[in-house]
């Protein structure tokens, strides 16, 4: 199966988040989610909704007076697509480097160090 490369500004990522947290939801209640959260006008957000849409990434219906918005796109697909386009660009598509690197940078509690070695030894397992 071919996985589709999406193409999202971060400022879309946010939208788009809010929108799987809420499907089919109004512009207005987007436009309100960002109020006093983001310096964006309506028009900002309106403008990247119709981006969002042209771009197939949502679908729009109208509600009487109101077009509600739904993801035509699966959040996991999106965080899949951007995590290979991260690893390529930044890591030469290592994916051991990058695990690497956030291992030494981060500061890791306890419970996520045993949750990654749970997850590496079922990696393991499998092969």
């Amino acid at each position: 199966m071919v996985s589709k490369n999406y193409q999202i500004s971060d400022a879309e990522w946010e939208v788009m988040n809010v929108i799987w947290e809420n499907e089919n939801c109004s512009a207005d209640t987007i436009i309100d989610f960002f109020e006093g959260v983001k310096e964006w006008n309506h028009r900002t957000i309106r403008t990247m909704l119709g981006r969002l849409t042209k771009k197939n990434y949502l679908t729009v219906s109208k509600d009487g007076r109101k077009f509600l918005y739904t993801s035509a796109i699966d959040q996991k697909d999106c965080i899949k697509s951007e995590s290979k386009s991260f690893l390529k660009r930044v890591f030469n598509g290592a994916s051991s480097s990058m695990f690497l690197h956030f291992v030494d940078e981060f500061n890791l509690t306890k419970n996520e160090i045993d949750d990654l070695k749970k997850l590496l030894e079922k990696k393991s397992s499998k092969k």
